[in-house]
């Protein structure tokens, strides 16, 4: 939770689980469920789901797919009639992802919003704008989670409106972390009972306990969340080095990796028709496959698996902390567990960690 002592709004409240679907009286709400066939131990963001799920590790897919779906159609046409697809504006209401996710959102938002060179993507924005986030702090993340080490918390706050915590019994401590957190609280003040600083101060050792847990778990020989340049040091100098070719000597670049990343980004835009009918669709893409550079001359800057498995890596931990100031991976571990060929990003991490860094190497 913020440290800011300027809040006036409504910090914190006590909510039965029994009361969340009432929050969405007036908007769509998601949360994690485990209904249709999913590994164990993961859930999907249903829409209005029969029983939320709070015991899990996290969701199958990241919170990204709510606000920039896989697939969306941009416009149709007939002939020569183009019709443009009506972008979604409900309100939504997102409770129970976790916190990585909504850091991962954060950093959408700046990829996608006006802070992007004041370029702004209004399929993606017009769909946040209208939402309210609440995450639900991890009490027992999963042994791939390393989010301590990119600079996160499992009770993080960044990107959420507000952080839900399980209490014992059936209840959650809510505290907003934004305005538009407090107001929900607000709107909805009948369902909350008051927080006593014991409970919360108790809360606040879990978290701690979980934290240090997770730090201790995945030590990756650098912290890029107290020195994001670090890591980009390391790498820089080695572009054109054989490490790469050992680091993905096992990748068959099906592009799970970034299918699932919360932060990867790229998309393709494309037609569909059939005689004089169709329709333009985003849908995503991965720097992973063999055509996503390929020139329309048919060059390709980036012929084999080397070369883009290392845009992946670069893009994250180099490439972004030029263009954004931080690196571009929230540590949920959903590559490691999705790769079939077990390829880690935190041996990656650690590899590039025991290289001299560029000032070290001069």
């Amino acid at each position: 939770m913020s440290d800011n002592k300027e809040r006036t709004f409504m910090d914190r409240g006590i909510i039965r689980k029994a009361d969340i679907p009432k929050l969405a009286a007036e908007r769509r709400l998601f949360a994690p469920a485990r209904e249709g066939t999913v590994p164990p131990g993961t859930c999907e963001l249903k829409e209005n789901p029969a029983e939320i799920a709070y015991r899990f590790s996290n969701t199958r897919v990241p919170l990204k797919d709510i606000f920039f779906p896989q697939t969306e159609t941009m416009y149709t046409f007939d002939f020569d009639e183009v019709s443009e697809v009506s972008i979604p504006t409900d309100p939504i209401l997102v409770f129970g992802c976790r916190p990585c996710d909504t850091r991962a959102l954060a950093q959408l938002d700046a990829v996608f919003g006006p802070q992007n060179k004041g370029y702004t993507d209004p399929y993606y924005m017009k769909r946040r704008e209208s939402s309210i986030i609440i995450s639900l702090a991890c009490s027992d993340p999963c042994p791939t989670c390393f989010c301590t080490a990119t600079g996160g918390s499992p009770a993080g706050t960044r990107g959420a409106d507000i952080v839900a915590h399980e209490l014992e019994g059936d209840s959650l401590l809510f505290e907003a972390v934004t305005e538009k957190g407090s107001a929900l609280l607000k709107s909805y003040n009948p369902l909350f009972a008051e927080a006593a600083d014991p409970l919360v101060a108790e809360v606040r050792e879990k978290d701690a306990a979980v934290e240090k847990a997770v730090h201790q778990a995945n030590n990756l020989g650098v912290s890029l969340g107290e020195d994001i340049a670090a890591l980009k040091d390391r790498m820089d100098p080695l572009f054109d080095k054989r490490i790469w070719e050992n680091l993905t000597a096992s990748c068959i670049g099906c592009g799970a990796c970034t299918y699932l990343c919360p932060t990867c980004h790229c998309f393709d835009i494309a037609d569909e028709s059939r005689l004089y009918q169709g329709r333009r669709i985003r849908t995503w893409d991965s720097c992973q496959f063999a055509s996503f550079t390929k020139h329309a001359s048919g060059h390709n800057p980036r012929t084999n698996k080397k070369e883009r498995l290392r845009q992946r890596f670069m893009h994250k931990f180099s490439y972004a902390v030029e263009n954004m100031g931080e690196v571009l991976c929230v540590g949920c571990g959903r590559c490691i567990t999705a790769c079939p060929v077990n390829l880690d990003i935190r041996d990656v991490i650690r590899s590039f960690a025991k290289e001299p860094s560029r000032e070290n190497a001069s």
